[in-house]
């Protein structure tokens, strides 16, 4: 894949969140239905037309991602925080680290449920997906403070054993609501609401 345009270089995570990052063992986070998992591998992997069921933020702890939309490219490396739409056909390329051997990733899901009850407590949360929102030189988030400490509870939260759903679904509904200017909901969910964006 091409290296992505230089305009559109992925964001690095601050120094504070790197520490918490280093700090956190990522063998210790739990995977939860629905809400969050953890993805690592250990060899090159290569995956064409890949279709996320529900949009996912991803943030890569270790190694490099590449992705490729209708012929646009990105890369993103250790730090970064990428939004990944539902529905659309994405070519992946994960590559392990050159010195741990290790692609890992701590990714974030947004149930179209979990979207929902946030977007009847705040009508104006979410953009709808179009077509020029699936370019995945955009996808990478720029990490605000508050966005860095949300995503840090939620890591918190599923690095804890019994921990009640109605806890860490507090937590991940924070972070879709620092992302609320972006493209999370598809047309047809955002009228299932009864508040359909303006065309």
């Amino acid at each position: 894949m091409a290296v992505a345009d230089p305009r559109f270089a992925p964001a690095l995570l601050s120094d504070t969140f790197d520490r918490l990052i280093a700090a956190t063992a990522f063998d210790g986070l739990q995977d939860q239905p629905d809400r969050f998992i953890r993805y690592s591998v250990r060899r090159r992997e290569a995956v064409r037309a890949f279709q996320p069921e529900v949009p996912a933020l991803v943030l890569l702890w270790s190694g490099r991602k590449e992705i490729s939309v209708s012929g646009r490219n990105a890369a993103s490396g250790p730090g970064t925080l990428t939004l990944l739409p539902a529905n659309t056909a994405i070519d992946v390329v994960n590559e392990p680290d050159a010195h741990t051997g290790i692609y890992a990733a701590a990714i974030i899901l947004f149930p179209l449920s979990l979207l929902q009850r946030v977007r009847v407590l705040h009508p104006s949360a979410f953009q709808s997906v179009g077509l020029e929102s699936l370019d995945p030189r955009c996808w990478t988030i720029p990490a605000t403070d508050l966005l860095q400490e949300a995503v840090a509870r939620v890591l918190t939260t599923v690095s804890m054993p019994n921990v009640p759903a109605e806890i860490l679904d507090h937590r991940v509904m924070e972070v879709a609501l620092l992302l609320a200017d972006r493209p999370l909901l598809p047309a047809r969910a955002c009228c299932a609401t009864g508040r359909c964006a303006p065309p």
